[in-house]
């Protein structure tokens, strides 16, 4: 990429802009906001329970395109699981995925819910498409979106034997 990013300098620096520069940039900001959203549900109580840390998106194009992404949580859960099995493994598995209230989204992928939640700030219409099967079926809408907000709160850092005082991690 060095090398033909300063081989296209010598040539004209727009060129280089637009076939290194901008790409670079637009593949490097959607990785990192589908990052960002596969892990912003965040179960402060118990931090390193892959199924309430890390999200599942379900019935969606993405998956098709993109090796089964959707599936998380899988990932994390079973990081040797090849992604083609990904789908059968969440349906054996969904028992386990309930019991530990798993954040679920059906039809709607990565980038809709980050746009969603980031730019329109909108929990109600994600908590439209969050499988309440998973955490409690009788949540309405209001409260599942009140739910994904609180998931999404700040987690504080607690030294040992520190009760209530707790400062934010920096």
């Amino acid at each position: 990429m060095i090398a033909g990013w300063y081989l296209t300098l010598g040539i004209s620096w727009q060129l280089g802009l637009v076939m290194f520069l901008l790409p670079y940039n637009i593949a490097r900001f959607g990785m990192m906001s589908g990052n960002w959203i596969q892990h912003a549900f965040i179960e402060a109580e118990d931090p390193s329970n892959d199924y309430k840390n890390s999200i599942t998106v379900i019935d969606t194009a993405y998956n098709k395109d993109c090796f089964n992404d959707g599936y998380h949580a899988n990932h994390h859960l079973h990081p040797t699981k090849h992604w083609s099995e990904m789908p059968q493994w969440f349906l054996d598995k969904h028992m386990e995925f309930k019991k530990h209230k798993a954040i679920v989204f059906r039809n709607l992928d990565y980038l809709q819910l980050w746009w969603i939640l980031v730019v329109r700030n909108d929990f109600e219409y994600a908590a439209k498409h969050l499988m309440l099967y998973y955490i409690d079926e009788t949540m309405s809408i209001k409260d599942a979106a009140q739910y994904l907000k609180n998931k999404m709160e700040p987690v504080v850092a607690k030294k040992q034997g520190q009760e209530e005082e707790s400062k934010p991690i920096e």
